[in-house]
């Protein structure tokens, strides 16, 4: 088994630090079920990363919503470090009686046990369903190239920069996946430049010191001001923040593989079917509420709202995409 960092698509980041800190918030309403069936009792929701972060914001926004299509109370518990490692490994071994559960990127989840040693197996968690989704970008300087195609045909097979996070970031997971997918030689092509942020990857395009840059922070202030411009948005359907730029399903050329930062709710292993079945149409419903909608798009983000069987998809499509990045990186 093994871990990864989690950029997210939104600011969480963590290096192989292993502090744990625990946090909670208690509900704001009882919706608890009084009939006794699931849930019969307030279900504690782990994250893995600090109170404040994209992951935390992303499921507080997410809860209420969650709440009433559940009919029961989530308390969530931060625990940080290790890039998200500590929270999943801690959630790995709860009992498996739907009480406790996980917000996490997806990304995260699966790098995390591909790069480093791990106390939890993805193949082995019980997936509930897919919330949101972020987005990833392809950047270049304004002007460099017209589209994605002439990129690459101004690339050939010389060697070229990219500004991202560094490697075993969720970010530079999807770069390397991305340039991967277009046939580019990572180890031959690629001279990656690390940057502690998206953000400065983004600048670093801007500035000119880069040929293409990846991200998942928010880039619209550089490219309303003509700085760089998006080759790609690493999702299926249009960014809000984004909206005229290519995504994966507007180019035909190449197979663009998915890697963004997708939030999903797991159980530990063994979640009875029932209780997984409680959980995955309270998400997939909760999803559809035009409110927590306007919350998603506020931010930038989109709405996947998808059950337990797509996200165990998602997560066998991530395995393989990961697999193939360990091998290019290490």
């Amino acid at each position: 088994m093994g871990g990864g960092e989690g950029n997210g698509n939104g600011g969480d980041s963590g290096g192989e630090g292993t502090t744990e800190s625990s946090t909670s918030e208690e509900s704001s309403t009882d919706t608890s079920s009084e009939s006794g069936s699931y849930p019969s009792e307030t279900i504690t929701m782990v994250v893995g990363f600090g109170a404040g972060g994209s992951n935390d914001t992303r499921y507080r926004g997410f809860k209420p919503y969650f709440e009433e299509e559940l009919g029961g109370n989530t308390i969530v518990e931060n625990r940080s470090g290790a890039s998200g490692r500590t929270g999943m490994n801690y959630l790995y071994g709860q009992d498996p009686d739907g009480y406790s559960l996980i917000a996490q990127y997806l990304p995260t989840t699966i790098l995390g046990a591909a790069l480093f040693n791990t106390q939890y197996d993805p193949s082995e968690l019980t997936p509930m369903g897919t919330v949101d989704a972020g987005y990833s970008l392809l950047v270049a300087p304004a002007g460099r190239y017209e589209d994605l195609s002439d990129m690459m045909s101004q690339l050939g097979d010389s060697e070229f920069t990219m500004a991202s996070t560094g490697t075993g970031s969720t970010t530079h997971f999807s770069a390397v996946s991305v340039l991967d997918s277009l046939g580019i030689n990572y180890r031959e092509q690629v001279s990656a430049v690390p940057y502690d942020s998206g953000s400065e990857a983004g600048a670093a395009a801007a500035s000119g010191d880069v040929d293409i840059a990846y991200s998942s922070s928010d880039l619209t202030g550089l490219v309303q001001d003509g700085r760089i411009d998006v080759l790609l948005v690493d999702r299926p359907s249009p960014s809000p923040r984004y909206p005229d730029a290519p995504t994966v399903n507007d180019i035909s050329e190449w197979d663009i593989p998915v890697v963004a930062g997708e939030m999903a709710i797991h159980g530990p292993p063994g979640v009875d079917e029932a209780n997984v079945s409680v959980v995955s149409d309270a998400i997939t419903a909760a999803c559809q509420n035009e409110e927590y909608q306007g919350f998603v798009e506020n931010n930038g983000l989109s709405v996947v709202g998808v059950g337990a069987e797509e996200t165990r998809q998602k997560m066998d499509d991530l395995q393989a995409a990961a697999d193939r990045y360990r091998e290019l990186t290490q």
